[in-house]
C-alpha cells in the first residue's frame, strides 16, 4: 500500500546520510546488533515484557528454521523466512557475496543474518566463502547497466513520496542526523545490479516472502526509477542521444548519408531538440531495459513521418507526409537490454511525435520510461568481465550450502525441489537458554552480535517454553502483528507506536485545511 493517497502526500524535505557504510570494520560491526525495528520500538524499555520481546526475536531472527517449535509457541513465534535464492545471481553481485558471506555484520551492520563462519580459521573461511560464491553464481547471470540521469531524478521524487522513508532514512545528501528507527540501506550499488534491484523493488515478496518490506505497487518503470536513484553513486548517463538535421523531405531520409546540424543528449523521444518548426528531422538512439519476457505493444504516432526500430529491426513505421496518425504492433520480446532507434521528419504545418509501449498486462506509457544504458568500461578501458564459474568450486559450495545449515533458512531449488539441510539442531524447548548462538564468542555456532537486551529477551522466551504457554488474548495477537510488520512506524494503536516526532514533519498534505486528519496516518485504536 502506498503512503501517498488522494488526501495524504508524504513529502520529505529533509534527509540523512545513511548511517551504515557497506564496508564497516569488524570491530565497529560488533557493536551493531541485528536491527529489528519492532523490537527497538516496542520492547527497548527496561520494563517491557521480555518473554514477548524474545518471541518476536525468535521469529525475526529465523531461529525456528533450525530449532523446531510446536504447540502454542508455534502460533506465537511467527517465522520470518529468509530470502529465496533461486535467482540470486541475477540480482546480487558476486563481489558483494564474497564480502557478505565472509562477515555479514561487517559488510552490512544491523543485518539479521548471522556469521555462520565466525569460528573458522581465516584460510578455512576463505575456501568456504569462495566455494559458496561459485555455487550461488550458478543461479543466474548479472546484467550490468548504468542509471540514466532522468531516471535518477524521477526516482528521487518517488523514494521520498511512495512510502520508502517510513522505514528508511531520507537520501538527499543533506547534513542532518539519521531518523530514529530506520533500516539502513548501506550502498545498494555495491550489492545489486540495476536490473536486479529493479526486479526486487517491483516484487519484493517474490524473493523475500517473509520480508517486512511491503509491495508498494510500483510499475516496472517506477521500480527502475527508484533503483536508479538508489544506485546514483554509479556513473550517471544520459540514456538517449539525438542527431538533428535540417532539409526538405517527403519521406524519411537515409540518415546515414546526412550530416547532423547538432547532436546531444535527450530525456525523451520528443521534438525539444528541434531548432525550427518546419523542414527538419531527428534521429534518436538509446537502449531500453525490458523487465520481463512477453508480448509488448509498441506504438508510434507522428505528424509527419516516423518509424521505430528495435535491435535494428523495423517494428512500426508511419512514413510520408500526413496529419497526426498512430501505428502500433505487438511483438514478442525477451527480458533485458535492447537497442532502440526512433526516426522522424517534419515537412511543414503541425509537428508532433509520440512513442509509447504497453508491457504484458500493463498500461500504455512513454517508451522513454524504459531507457537505460549499458555498463561503462572499467578504468582500464576494457568492458567489465562476467564472473567465471569454477565447476569444482561450485560443487564444493553446494556441499557447504547443505552441511553448514544455509539450506535450513534459505530456499534454493534444483529441478523444482528445494535443497535440504543435513545439519540438525535441538528443538527450541530443549535449549538451555545460554551459550550457543546466544554467546557471541562461542565457536562452532552462528554469531549474531546480539545486544545485552536482545540476549536477555531470547533467554526469557526460551525459558518460558519449559512450561505450557497460554493462548494470547486477541488484543495481544493484534499488537504482536503490528509490531512484527512495523505498522507502528506510522500508525498508533492503544498508545503503541505512532509517528515519531523526527518523521512527523515530513508528512505534508495536499489539503492543509484538513489539519492532521488529512496528514497523519490514521490511528488504529
Amino acid at each position: 500500500m502506498r503512503v501517498e493517497s488522494r488526501y495524504v502526500r508524504v513529502v520529505f524535505e529533509c534527509s540523512a546520510v545513511v548511517g551504515a557504510l557497506l564496508l564497516a570494520t569488524v570491530s565497529a560491526a560488533a557493536d551493531v546488533p541485528p536491527r529489528v525495528l519492532g523490537f527497538d520500538r516496542a520492547y527497548a524499555a527496561s520494563d517491557a515484557n521480555r518473554v514477548v520481546a524474545g518471541q518476536l526475536l525468535l521469529g525475526e531472527l529465523n531461529c525456528t528454521s533450525c530449532h523446531a517449535v510446536g504447540g502454542a509457541a508455534a502460533k506465537q513465534i511467527e517465522r520470518k523466512a529468509a530470502p529465496v535464492l533461486d535467482t540470486l545471481a541475477t540480482r546480487v553481485k558476486p563481489e558483494y557475496l564474497r564480502l557478505f558471506l565472509n562477515d555479514p555484520q561487517a559488510t552490512k551492520p544491523g543485518t539479521t543474518m548471522p556469521n555462520v563462519l565466525a569460528g573458522k580459521s581465516e584460510p578455512e573461511r576463505a575456501e568456504i566463502v569462495e566455494s559458496l560464491v561459485h555455487f550461488l553464481a550458478t543461479t543466474g547471470t548479472n546484467t550490468v547497466s548504468n542509471p540514466s540521469r532522468y531516471a535518477v531524478e524521477r526516482g528521487e521524487t518517488l523514494f521520498h513520496s511512495a512510502g520508502c522513508v517510513a522505514c528508511h532514512d531520507p537520501r538527499n545528501n543533506q547534513p542532518v542526523e539519521p531518523v530514529a528507527a530506520s533500516i539502513p540501506l548501506g550502498t545498494p550499488s555495491k550489492k545489486y545490479t540495476l536490473p536486479g534491484l529493479t526486479q526486487f523493488l517491483q516484487e519484493p515478496l517474490a524473493v523475500r516472502p517473509g520480508g517486512r518490506m511491503p509491495d508498494l505497487n510500483l510499475s516496472a518503470t517506477e521500480a527502475r526509477d527508484v533503483a536508479s536513484f538508489l544506485c546514483n553513486d554509479m556513473e550517471i548517463v544520459a540514456g538517449l542521444h539525438y542527431a538533428y538535421y535540417e532539409g526538405e523531405w517527403e519521406k524519411l531520409p537515409k540518415f546515414d548519408t546526412l550530416t547532423p546540424v547538432a547532436t546531444g543528449d535527450a530525456e525523451n523521444f520528443d521534438l525539444k531538440p528541434a531548432r525550427r518548426k518546419d523542414h527538419f528531422a531527428l534521429r534518436f538512439e538509446g537502449t531500453i531495459e525490458l523487465p520481463e519476457e512477453g508480448d509488448y505493444l509498441f506504438l508510434i504516432g507522428s505528424d509527419d513521418g516516423s518509424r521505430l526500430l528495435i535491435d535494428d529491426k523495423v517494428i512500426v513505421v508511419g512514413d510520408g507526409i500526413h496529419p497526426f496518425e498512430q501505428k502500433r504492433k505487438k511483438v514478442k520480446m525477451t527480458a533485458g537490454a535492447h537497442s532502440v532507434v526512433v526516426e522522424y521528419f517534419e515537412n511543414n504545418g503541425e509537428e508532433s511525435l509520440q512513442v509509447d509501449f504497453e508491457a504484458p498486462g500493463g498500461l500504455q506509457q512513454p517508451l522513454a520510461a524504459l531507457l537505460t544504458s549499458p555498463a561503462k568500461a572499467t578504468s582500464t578501458g576494457k568492458p567489465q568481465e562476467s564472473f567465471a564459474i569454477d565447476g569444482a568450486k561450485a560443487a564444493k559450495g553446494r556441499e557447504y550450502f547443505v552441511s553448514l545449515g544455509c539450506a535450513s533458512c534459505h530456499t534454493l531449488r534444483e529441478k523444482g525441489s528445494p535443497l535440504a539441510a543435513t545439519k540438525t539442531a535441538k528443538p527450541l524447548a530443549e535449549l538451555s537458554g545460554s551459550g550457543g548462538c546466544l554467546d557471541g564468542t562461542a565457536s562452532g555456532t552462528p554469531r549474531y552480535a546480539l545486544s545485552k537486551l536482545q540476549t536477555e529477551s531470547l533467554t526469557a522466551a526460551i525459558g518460558a517454553l519449559k512450561k505450557p504457554l497460554s493462548e494470547l488474548a486477541a488484543a495481544e495477537q493484534v499488537n504482536q502483528t503490528l509490531v512484527r510488520f512495523n505498522c507502528v512506524a506510522c500508525h498508533e494503536r492503544d498508545k503503541l507506536g505512532g509517528m515519531l516526532e523526527a518523521r512527523d514533519k515530513f508528512f505534508l498534505s495536499d489539503m492543509p485545511e484538513m489539519g492532521d486528519e488529512g496528514r497523519i496516518p490514521p490511528s488504529l485504536t
